[in-house]
This record gives C-alpha cells, sequence and structure tokens, in this order.
C-alpha cells in the first residue's frame, strides 16, 4: 500500500518530498512477552552481598559487594511494547537494586591506605634492649577488619603481636612462672608462682599501626610486670591434697616386653593435672604411641584373638585410667571394653585403647582439680588421684553373663 503505483499528484509529491508519514501498527502478544521477561527475571536476578576484606597469608585478599538486582517484570513490560521496534539503543529495563552497606569504594580505601601499608615489609618492636622483627605473615595472622555501615576498620590482636615478639627475642618474653602442683614426699605440693616482665600489650596495636605508615616502621615498646596465668593462690584453690582414688590390678610379670609399656605409660600420667571442667584423653597423655617414643611390640587382643603390636599392654593403663575416673564419679565420655574379659580386672569395669581408633576419656564434673598418680610395683600397676573428695561413689555387681 505504500509503494503501490498511484498517479494521484499528491501521493507523488509526498512520496519524492518525503512528507508521507506512516506510523506501524505495533502487535505484541504480552502473555508470551511476560513469560519471556520472567525468564530474563530468573537469569539477571542477583542477591545483595556484602564485601569483605581479609589477609591470606601475607596478602590482603579483597572480596568486592555485589549489588542485587530484581527485574520489575510488570513495568517492563510496558517498556519492550512501546521501545521494542528498531530502538537506537538497547532498552533499560526496570529493576530494584539493593546496595551492599560497605561500598567498593571503602573497601579499595582501606586495602590501599590500611591493609596493604601493613604487610610492606617487617615492622621492628624495640624496647632499645631488645628488638624483634615481626614479618608480614605474623602481622597479617594478627589481622582482623570490622565492618559497619559503609566503614571499615582494622585491628590487630595484641596476644598475637605480643607472642610473635617473643618468639623473635629473648628479651621480649615473658619470665613469669607459673604455679606447679609436683609430687613430693608422697604428697603434692605447691610450688610457687612467680612474676616476671613482657612486652606492654596497652596500645601495642596503635603503635604498629603507626609504624606500618612511618618510614623506619619501627614501633617503640615497654616492658610491663606479668602475673603467671596459675598463681599460687589459684593453684591451692585447686584442692589437690588428699588422695580420693586408689586402684591397682596384677599384670603378668612373665611378658618382661609388656611390663616395659606400663612402665612407660605410667611414667607419662604420673605427675599430669587435669583442671576443673577438663577432659582427660588417654590417647593424648600416652601418644604418639611408637618405638621412638619409648613404646614396644607386644601382646594385644584384636577380636578376641591375640597378636602383636606396638604399645602391648597399654590397655591395662587404659582399665586402670577408667576405673580411677569411675570411682572419683567422672563424667564417662568414651570408653570400650575388651572383646574378651581378663580375670585380672573388674568384670564389666575395663577399657582397651587403640591409637586413632579407641581412646579411654573422662571428663573433670568437679571444682576442684586432680593430679594422677601412676606406677608400677609390688607386682601391680598402680593409679591414685589426689583432689579433694567431692563425690560420693558406690557400685554393685551382677552375676557374670
Amino acid at each position: 500500500e505504500l509503494v503501490g503505483f498511484d498517479l494521484n499528484p499528491a501521493t507523488l509529491l509526498e512520496r519524492f518530498t518525503g512528507e508521507l508519514q506512516i506510523e506501524p501498527a505495533s502487535n505484541v502478544d504480552e502473555a508470551k512477552l511476560r513469560a519471556e521477561l520472567d525468564s530474563l527475571a530468573a537469569k539477571v536476578a542477583t542477591e545483595t552481598a556484602e564485601g569483605k576484606l581479609a589477609f591470606d597469608g601475607a596478602k590482603p585478599v579483597l572480596t568486592k559487594p555485589v549489588t542485587g538486582v530484581v527485574l520489575n517484570v510488570d513495568d517492563s513490560v510496558g517498556v519492550v511494547s512501546e521501545s521494542w521496534f528498531d530502538p537506537a539503543e538497547p532498552l533499560e529495563l526496570p529493576a530494584a537494586l539493593s546496595e551492599p552497606k560497605t561500598s567498593a569504594k571503602t573497601l579499595e580505601t582501606a586495602l590501599e591506605e590500611t591493609a596493604k601499608p601493613l604487610v610492606a615489609g617487617p615492622i621492628k618492636l624495640t624496647d632499645g634492649k631488645s628488638t624483634a622483627s615481626l614479618t608480614p605473615e605474623q602481622l597479617g595472622d594478627a589481622a582482623s577488619f570490622k565492618v559497619s555501615g559503609d566503614a571499615v576498620t582494622m585491628s590487630l590482636d595484641t596476644e598475637k603481636l605480643v607472642a610473635a615478639a617473643a618468639k623473635g627475642a629473648d628479651g621480649f618474653k615473658s619470665t613469669a612462672k607459673d604455679a606447679r602442683i609436683v609430687l613430693s614426699g608422697g604428697a603434692p605440693k605447691v610450688i610457687p608462682s612467680q612474676n616476671g616482665t613482657t612486652i606492654d600489650s596497652k596500645n601495642l596495636d596503635q603503635l604498629v599501626l603507626a609504624a606500618s605508615k612511618a618510614k623506619n616502621r619501627t614501633a617503640k615498646v615497654s616492658l610491663t610486670t606479668t602475673v603467671p596465668e596459675l598463681t599460687t593462690a589459684e593453684a591451692k584453690k585447686l584442692g589437690v591434697k588428699e588422695a580420693i582414688v586408689n586402684f591397682s590390678t596384677p599384670y603378668p610379670a612373665a611378658d618382661t616386653v609388656r611390663t616395659k609399656n606400663l612402665y612407660a605409660g605410667s611414667k607419662r600420667l604420673n605427675g599430669v593435672l587435669v583442671m576443673p571442667g577438663e577432659t582427660f584423653s588417654l590417647e593424648k597423655a600416652l601418644g604418639p604411641i611408637t618405638t621412638a617414643n619409648g613404646y614396644f611390640g607386644s601382646g594385644v587382643v584384636v577380636n578376641g584373638f591375640a597378636t602383636e603390636a606396638v604399645g602391648g599392654g597399654l590397655s591395662q593403663i587404659s582399665t586402670q585410667m577408667y576405673n580411677a575416673g569411675f570411682l572419683a564419679g567422672y563424667d564417662d565420655i568414651t570408653h570400650k571394653p575388651h572383646s574378651r574379659w581378663f580375670e585380672r580386672y573388674p568384670a564389666g569395669r575395663e577399657a582397651t585403647l587403640w591409637e586413632g581408633q579407641v581412646d579411654m576419656a573422662w571428663k573433670n564434673n568437679t571444682p576442684y582439680g586432680v593430679m594422677i598418680e601412676a606406677w608400677v610395683g609390688g607386682g601391680k600397676v598402680n593409679t591414685r588421684l589426689w583432689s579433694t573428695d567431692y563425690w560420693k561413689v558406690g557400685s554393685k555387681s551382677s552375676a557374670k553373663y
């Protein structure tokens, strides 16, 4: 109709002069269009994600924030319907954008102005007598970032800084000594604690941050008096003062190699202190169970049958410690009986041990500490617990079956 043969002078004039304007008729299948836009909406939908800063060793790593996107399908139907025919530019569809709380610019500023300077090289700590050099890896390990709104702050763990300085210079190592509880003259005795000196952690983080931006990258520190973790008064409050459990079982004296393992295991337990609320693990206390660690190959029982393995006989130590915990009233965390019963053990009250598979553990559920005394003598394996009597424990046994 637009270009067909026509001799009408007016029509010919419009054609030659470009005055003819015909608006095309646009027909849109709205249902199909909406279905396509719904599919598009699913593809472009993006959840808002906050960015973050963290150290990977000595390298600061920036995870950029992500703006959330939700396409407005209803309004997009209108935009496409009106503008689909030969648009000069790509169509911009309406969408709801959800910006993260912390902008990429804020994170990038923190990266460039704070994180990178911290690990640009070692930072020296000195008190005039001793000097320690903190490596970028140690500095990165001590650093953490806090994001609040559109602000990022970096903080340093002063305890980690003090520990790193102690590794770098003997003069920065804490000279404080914990109180100790030892067996002396057949009974527990408290060896008093001693105060010492170490780097003053007050404002140490700020000193290190300032040094990271200084040309000489050096912070002047001072020493302060330190109190040990376990003071004399605290050690006395643990109440390690009286024997609360005595337990013994005979051992086959003819098996001299097995007996060597009993001596080795008892030696490792003797003097172990279990704090209130702490779990005692026999596997951790004795391990690693290897010849290099003083153990020998001897007889063991596997699935009811006799064989040989390094540490044979340590199951008797396990039975000793299980019964000690049982008679003290401690919580049974884990134990496993042997696959067959030996008459030297109380029926129903024995436990085996197999490194990496079977442990014997109990939890000190009292407000007092407990010290283990263990020895081999008089043809028996002996265990004594020193603490303050807390639980009243009774038991009774059925017939064997």
